[in-house]
């Protein structure tokens, strides 16, 4: 950011870098309102493999979970108000060979810390859900779906408490 858009009040570089209460506040400014229930997030870009992931330089890991980040708000700028305390989570990984089950659970850690909250260890994230623990995510699903386009599809559903 330059000095100049600092003195005129500019200090976010997109609205994906807003706090979840300010994105909200402008959707409901624009009528942009999402429907509450079940979140359907379709990007289309592969989710990264554990073997891929292990191997990126700490810089790059780095790059990688702001690239998710982005793409998430990109394919749903809704971001609930309130993060969601309970849900299922499935993502489904579209290739055209079958990854073995470690490779797909590993990779699923730039998605997940997109999903969460922005603090100090997520400052990517967006506020889709409270935590990635067990008490937050009942159910998380990694699912193989087998097609030639690069696609990731994220599905949160909320449970009732």
């Amino acid at each position: 950011m330059s000095a100049g858009s600092a003195r005129r009040g500019l200090r976010y570089s997109s609205e994906a870098a807003l706090p979840a209460s300010m994105r909200a506040r402008l959707a409901a400014q624009r009528g942009d309102v999402p429907p509450a229930g079940k979140i359907v997030i379709d990007i289309a870009t592969r989710a990264p493999l554990q073997n891929e992931w292990q191997r990126m330089h700490w810089t790059v890991r780095r790059k990688v979970c702001r690239l998710w980040a982005e793409l998430i708000f990109t394919a749903y700028p809704h971001v609930p108000a309130a993060p969601i305390a309970k849900c299922r989570i499935t993502i489904e990984r579209f290739s055209t060979q079958k990854p073995d089950r470690d490779g797909l659970y590993g990779g699923l850690k730039p998605i997940l810390d997109a999903l969460q909250p922005a603090s100090k260890r997520h400052p990517y994230g967006l506020g889709f859900i409270v935590d990635d623990n067990d008490d937050c995510v009942i159910d998380l699903k990694p699912i193989h779906v087998k097609g030639r386009d690069p696609r990731t599809r994220i599905t949160i559903e909320p449970v009732d408490e």
